[in-house]
Parts: C-alpha cells; structure tokens; sequence
C-alpha cells in the first residue's frame, strides 16, 4: 500500500505538490458536528429517555430499591439477596449491588440530558420550538436528581457537559438543600415549554412538569405550593389530556395502558427487549413465590406490603383489593387443578402480597420480566 501512495506522489509532482493525507470524516456524531437541526435535538433528547428504560435503570435494582426504603413496603422473602435486605434495613453501602446498577446509570441519563441541553443552545431553528424540545431533556435531568437526592440526600450534582475526567475528579458533594432548586428550576422551564398534550404518555408534557413541581413541594413540605400545582393541573386537566379513569384496577392492566388518561407519564417498555432495555422487572419481584396462577410463572416475594400498611388500610376501600393478595393458588400435582390457599402458605414469605403488578401484565416472559407494561409513574389523583 505505502508503494501505490509514494507512487501516486511522483507521478503527480510534476503537477501538484505531494500532500499529507489527512482524514476528515464526516460520518462520525460528534458534538462539534451534530446540532444542526432541531430533528438533531430530538434525538439527543430520546437519548436520556431510552436510558431511562434500561435494566440498571428502572427495572429490578432501582424500582425494588424505592419500593423497599419507603413505609409502604418490606422483604417478603428473607432468604433473599442481602443486598435487597441491606436497601430495606437502611444498612446499605456503597459496595451494595443494587446502588452499583442505578447509581451509575442515573448519570448516564444526566450526562444526555445535559448534552441535549448544551446542544440546544446551537441549534438553528425557531427559539420556541427548539425550548419545546430542550424541556424535555430539562425533565429527564430533573427526574433523575429527584430520585436521587431522596434516596442519598447530598449528591454529585453536575449540570454541564463532561469532556474530561478531570472536571469531575474532585467532585464535592452537593448539599440536599441546594440540589432540590435546581431540580425544581429544571422542573420550572419544562411547565413553561413542553407541549400542552404530547402524542404518547412516554413523553412528558405541562401537565407532567406541574405534577412533579407538586411532589417536590410535598417532600419539602411546601404544602401550599403543592396544592397549587396540583390544582394548576386539575384544572387544565382537558388541555392536557388528563383525567381520572373509572377503574383503579386499570391502571395496572398492561392491555389497557394506550387508553388511559390518569399516567402523567410512563415508561414506556411494551415488551420490546433489546439488550438490557425495555425489561420491565418489577412484577416478579412482588408476585407470591408459592402461587401457580399465572401462565408465566410464579413471583419472588421480594417486596411485599409492609404489615401496618395492610392492617391498618380500611376493608371498605376497593383500591385494598386491587393492591393486596391475601390468597395464593396452588396446583394439586401435575397437570392439577388450582386449589386456593390462604397467604399464609407461603412458608416462604407467610403474608398478604402486592398484587397490581402481577395480574394483568399482558403478554410477559418468565416470571413476569417482561411485559407489555407501560410502568405508570405518578397517577392524576
């Protein structure tokens, strides 16, 4: 190859001069040449969503993780990993291999969402359209930082693009306090920005943004600003196609998630699996471990209803039978009928189970990994 290149050069010196062969390609992404358009933005945006669908995301390691450290749920299972048992205990460190997946990933989703957010500032286009778009990569940034500071309180907060390790390195912590206005300043541009009713619930809208704003204010305990944006959305409830649907139990039935108007927003997995992404795992983690129910195969009782929350939610509400399993089926041999037994069966984990994530999950590979689920995230009411 060198001799058809010197050969080329002496042919033509008598012409031109000989000169270096410098590669300028023009078909790798890089920031320098991306951006160009607002289609452009569009993708970096989807970049921070699709990282948000990802098994080290929200499936198995980070949804068990919330459910767990709040009061509404407990470890059925006790023989169960002793990294789920640490995050239910609050005894986790930093060596916990539930925080090793979600911790990292949520700066993968950060770091989109900043790209996104930086390139936004160079796309040509109309201003209003491109801040419709960028607010949904202001979104992303917000959501991730609001599970992370409840979870951990101070964080790494990082708000710009990373283009070397060293601007990282030394990264101080930021306090609880001080993260918690960015989020909701994040949360303030998309309201103003995002589009009124989106075509999908996978994308977030105004009425997504205010719902969000109202959660934030309730955990700072800012009552009044949180009723004001759950009024804000109450009212511009037709605007932005929201509403309260007639049955609670259709909230969680995966053949009915296209048709709801209570989600704020979902994300959106419908069964398509590539990969670590569109795995939707936290139903097997809250079915009964003895029940035979089910054509995909039993739960892992894992997360189960913590006691007090069962005990204490009054029988006369009918969300308590859409939300517990106090019975389990079981087969009474080989190709058996089902014989119904109390919960209490399951030496395993011997007490009522959550049940809304496990019985309708559509079409679903084993144990309920997959579905076709769109995992509601923050209802209307």
């Amino acid at each position: 190859m060198k001799k058809y290149i010197a050969l080329l050069c002496f042919g033509t010196l008598a012409f031109f001069s000989c000169s270096d062969l410098e590669e300028k390609p023009v078909g790798i992404i890089r920031p320098e040449n991306f951006f160009n358009n607002t289609d452009d933005l569009q993708a970096a945006v989807n970049g921070a969503f699709a990282n948000i669908a990802h098994n080290n995301y929200w499936g198995r390691e980070f949804t068990i993780a919330l459910m767990l450290r709040d009061d509404m749920a407990d470890i059925g299972d006790r023989t169960t990993q002793a990294a789920r048992i640490d995050v239910n205990d609050m005894s986790m460190n930093d060596t916990n291999a539930l925080v090793a997946n979600f911790w990292p990933q949520s700066y993968v989703i950060i770091t989109a969402a900043n790209q996104a957010i930086a390139g936004a500032k160079k796309t040509p286009g109309d201003p209003a359209k491109v801040n419709a778009i960028v607010a949904q990569a202001y979104f992303a940034r917000a959501f991730a930082y609001y599970h992370l500071v409840r979870l951990f309180g101070d964080i790494p907060y990082v708000d710009f693009v990373v283009n070397d390790v060293s601007q990282v390195n030394s990264l101080s912590k930021t306090k609880e306090a001080d993260v918690y206005p960015k989020i909701i300043a994040d949360l303030e541009f998309a309201k103003q920005w995002l589009d009124d009713k989106p075509k999908v619930k996978a994308v977030p809208g105004k009425g997504t943004a205010a719902g969000y704003l109202a959660s934030v204010y309730l955990t700072l305990g800012n009552f009044q600003k949180a009723y004001d944006e759950a009024k804000y959305v109450i009212a511009n409830e037709a605007k932005f196609g929201l509403g309260l649907d007639a049955d609670f139990q259709d909230l969680f039935n995966a053949t009915k998630t296209a048709s709801l108007k209570e989600p704020l927003f979902t994300i959106d997995f419908n069964n398509l699996t590539s990969g670590n992404y569109g795995q939707d795992y936290t139903a097997f983690f809250t079915g009964s471990l003895k029940d035979d129910s089910y054509s995909y195969g039993q739960g892992f009782s894992v997360a189960v209803p913590s006691l007090k929350v069962f005990n204490t939610w009054d029988q006369r509400d009918y969300r308590r039978a859409i939300s517990f399993d106090t019975i389990i089926r079981k087969k009474t041999g080989p190709g058996g009928s089902l014989q119904v037994y109390p919960s209490s069966d399951n030496e395993k984990a011997p007490r009522p189970h959550i049940a809304k994530y496990f019985r309708f999950p559509g079409k679903a590979g084993a144990n309920g990994r997959t579905s076709r689920a769109q995992l509601h995230h923050n209802a209307f009411c």
